[in-house]
């Protein structure tokens, strides 16, 4: 159809967008409304983009509906509305105690989605059963496509060799890549009815196929969300449940499950501490030499250690080098495959096997092995058990490590408790209001000196703690605001869908006591958007809707 020009005036788009021309009937401003929460679940497991572009949909739709005055009434008194925006309105007010301004106007363009989503969805019409079956479908199936096309990298038919699982994850951080298919897994089984009979299986296989998902890319902070939620749902299950039968029989399952996680826990724990028998005298540092005639060399200064036993005694540097290069195509000074140092990485794993550091010990390598050192593994331990348990073991070690030598640099855990004491050492200094809304990465950057931090330059960074964060910036009363903006909309959330909010809810909690999940567009839009839909797109919440 051509448009003439009378149709193109401001009635005219109106009327378009409105349905009232025959010709673009679903042109209306319920389906883009739709469209823009379709895009941004299409893109909220990889592309900042979709996200993106849904919100200008959204704000698009929302501003030619030019219905302002009427969606002023249904805010008006809506408490949960404005207590969502209570974080982002105290940011704007810490404008007034900041002096890097280039940070805080960035800050608040990230954090926008935390007003923009609450007010779309809670001045839209609520959505019925059918739009609610259409969006998640949506979601988790582009979580699936998303899942399929990072076992094709991990299973390495792509071009480029996976030398880190956080690659799987397509343009955003594998935290938040965990978050969602975390919370897909637990809504698939959530919504095993919403489908019909027809789909309960189907339902159950993507439950089944994001958990085993969490797993195999050792997306941890997503899985240990999982299950925590897996937990909590179970004894709340315990507790809602009639029949003494059934309660006997999941408090069972659910006391078992626990008894596996803690019992594993204390196994990895005792492997951990178990040193490897070794047929030499570590701490007998007397002149001794290899069987080839080099003598050892041996760094007194350094305690650290692998299976007990030392990293830096016992070097026979000419011989590992020479025999190192016979077996791999990497050089030894070079790094591996996650960017270690490959040196410090041969002496761990040798070290973890009670091997002398020498050309015997080099010899008695497989070539599995030697592969599994260039891919970055640098205990035996790593090698041969599995991925959790082997990230649980390396906990242990960052944790021993720390402790004895304050070294931190590259380990993940170790390097957020370096954050978090940094926080709270600036929270301490501004109790009430904190820096302010700008000056975060100032006082941080202040206190790595003031505190002669032994973190690298390039591994000084924030609190990787919301929590914590919105104490620096905003202090006691930032944290009591954030507080209420997450627990009051839990407090008085109605509706069909609850488990699901729960379970978002504990997901997004869990998520902000490890990282700034709302410092970056992928983590804010993600909590910012659930949370709105969760609890204005149903019409059980929504009283305040005619």
């Amino acid at each position: 159809m051509t448009l003439s020009s009378q149709e193109l005036t401001k009635t005219g788009v109106r009327d378009l967008i409105r349905g009232n021309n025959t010709s673009f009937e679903w042109l209306n401003h319920r389906n883009l409304y739709l469209l823009g929460l379709a895009v941004v679940l299409s893109g909220m497991g990889w592309s900042n983009f979709l996200m993106s572009l849904g919100q200008f949909i959204l704000a698009g739709n929302w501003l030619l509906e030019l219905a302002f005055k009427q969606k002023a009434t249904l805010l008006y008194n809506n408490k949960i509305f404005w207590a969502l925006l209570l974080p982002f309105l105290f940011l704007v007010l810490g404008l007034l105690w900041t002096s890097n301004f280039d940070y805080a106007m960035n800050d608040l363009r990230i954090k926008l989605p935390m007003i923009l989503f609450p007010l779309f969805i809670a001045t839209a019409k609520p959505l019925n059963k059918k739009e609610w079956r259409l969006l998640f479908a949506i979601y988790l199936i582009s979580l699936f496509l998303l899942s399929f096309l990072s076992t094709l990298k991990l299973m390495q038919l792509e071009a480029h060799q996976i030398s880190d699982k956080r690659e799987l994850s397509i343009k955003i951080s594998h935290i938040r890549y965990g978050l969602n298919l975390a919370l897909a897994s637990i809504l698939s089984f959530n919504f095993i009815n919403l489908y019909g009979k027809k789909f309960r299986v189907l339902m159950i296989l993507f439950g089944t196929w994001f958990f085993a998902c969490l797993v195999i890319f050792q997306l941890y902070t997503g899985l240990a969300c999982f299950l925590v939620v897996a937990l909590l749902f179970g004894f709340f299950k315990i507790l809602k449940q009639e029949k003494t039968s059934i309660k006997l029989i999941t408090l069972t399952l659910l006391s078992l499950s626990i008894f596996f996680i803690i019992n594993e826990l204390d196994k990895v724990k005792a492997d951990f501490e178990t040193k490897v028998e070794l047929d030499y005298d570590q701490e007998n540092l007397s002149t001794q030499k290899t069987l080839n005639g080099e003598i050892y060399w041996h760094n007194i200064k350094n305690d650290k250690k692998e299976n007990g036993v030392y990293v830096e005694r016992f070097i026979a540097w000419q011989e590992i080098e020479k025999e190192w290069n016979k077996r791999s195509s990497i050089s030894l000074h070079g790094k591996d495959i996650k960017d270690q140092y490959l040196s410090y990485s041969v002496l761990r794993y040798l070290s973890s096997k009670g091997l002398k550091k020498d050309s015997l010990g080099i010899s008695k390598l497989s070539n599995n092995e030697i592969k599994a050192i260039e891919s970055g593994v640098a205990n035996v331990y790593y090698f041969e058990n599995n991925p959790i348990k082997s990230r649980i073991h390396a906990i242990f070690y960052e944790l021993d490590n720390y402790q004895k030598t304050g070294y931190a640099n590259g380990y993940s855990l170790a390097m957020r408790i370096e954050y978090w004491k940094t926080a709270w050492s600036i929270v301490k200094k501004n109790p009430i209001i904190g820096v302010g809304t700008g000056d975060v990465p100032n006082a941080f950057e202040a206190q790595y000196e003031e505190d002669n931090s032994l973190l690298a330059d390039v591994y000084r960074k924030r609190a990787h703690n919301q929590y914590l964060t919105f104490g620096t910036a905003l202090g006691a009363l930032g944290f009591i605001v954030f507080g209420i903006s997450l627990c009051y909309p839990l407090s008085v959330f109605q509706t069909k869908y609850k488990m699901a909010y729960v379970a978002f809810f504990i997901i997004t909690c869990i998520s902000f006591l490890t990282e700034d999940t709302l410092e970056t567009q992928a983590g804010v839009t993600f909590y910012a958007f659930f949370n709105a839909l969760f609890l204005f797109g149903h019409k059980s919440n929504q009283d305040h809707i005619d």
